[in-house]
């Protein structure tokens, strides 16, 4: 998925858009995107990037494809909330919400202490 940030250079949506700086230029004369010239440079631009720039983008040849799943990106995110008291299932959730590291992490502790010794670096002690 393409991210776009509120202001990129020409260089970067170049990039993006594989094709060259110049013609990112160009576009943005021609559309007349709101610009300015980074300091310390005298060819780079920095677009502000708003709804219109995207559009543009997402209708070039190059980008034609990602303008599908640009639409389902910009959707307004859903609640993603546990209805159910299931432990197992919520457990699950937590994981795969965790990168790889701090599953690896976890894992260990597992390992080394059980799950008594991650119970009680939870505060929850056992009755």
């Amino acid at each position: 998925m393409i991210k776009f940030k509120t202001r990129m250079t020409s260089a970067e949506l170049a990039a993006l858009a594989a094709t060259t700086p110049q013609t990112i230029s160009r576009w943005a004369r021609a559309q007349n995107w709101k610009r300015r010239k980074l300091k310390g440079s005298k060819r780079q631009l920095e677009i502000f990037v708003n709804a219109a720039v995207r559009e543009y983008l997402l209708s070039t040849k190059q980008l034609r494809y990602f303008a599908g799943e640009m639409a389902y990106a910009e959707e307004t995110p859903a609640d993603y909330s546990i209805s159910t008291s299931d432990l197992a299932l919520q457990l699950q959730e937590a994981l795969s919400m965790m990168t790889a590291r701090e599953q690896h992490r976890l894992s260990e502790l597992l390992e080394n202490e059980g799950v008594s010794g991650l119970l009680s670096r939870l505060g929850i002690e056992e009755e």
